[in-house]
């Protein structure tokens, strides 16, 4: 991913701090998410582990719950979080315009093309990687349950360093 004209590592790690604009989800985090913050920093170094996930832990809706991820889940709480990639996306070229999709649906079965943004890094770096991953998945939205065990694969990475 390339950074759009004007924006910069430090916006990215600006927006990602602000726990006005997000949250992010880890697999220490409590399974009633009423403790996630936003990306934890200090003296330019990952103050936390942002590993991997198991999203069908924590209590959140059924359609959420997608299984392992490579990385942990940002949750962006701004304007534009509709889309669930937030405003942010709008800092990167290739993913500004990026919306979910909605592939088809058969009866009350709904299939969804959706992307999240990701963070991966270890406690004390200096960098760490922001993910763009799509999840397909087929969900029943009368019974409010996955029909097919969701797919998740990476679609972007960018390693933002700290400065």
């Amino acid at each position: 991913m390339t950074l759009v004209d004007g924006k910069t590592y430090a916006d990215v790690v600006g927006y990602l701090t602000d726990a006005k604009k997000t949250r992010i989800l880890k697999n220490d985090s409590d399974i009633s998410l009423k403790n996630e913050k936003p990306l934890e920093v200090s003296e330019n170094k990952i103050s936390v582990d942002y590993d991997d996930l198991d999203t069908k832990k924590f209590d959140m809706e059924e359609v959420f719950k997608v299984g392992k991820l490579t990385s942990s889940w940002v949750e962006p709480s701004n304007d534009d979080s509709e889309n669930y990639l937030g405003s942010l996306r709008k800092y990167f070229n290739e993913i500004k315009d990026l919306n979910p999709k909605l592939n088809s649906q058969e009866g009350d079965v709904l299939n969804i093309t959706a992307y999240y943004f990701t963070v991966k890094g270890a406690k004390d770096s200096s960098s760490f990687d922001l993910r763009v991953i799509s999840v397909d998945l087929s969900f029943n939205n009368k019974e409010k349950k996955h029909v097919k065990t969701p797919v998740v694969k990476n679609e972007y990475i960018k390693e933002i360093k700290l400065s």
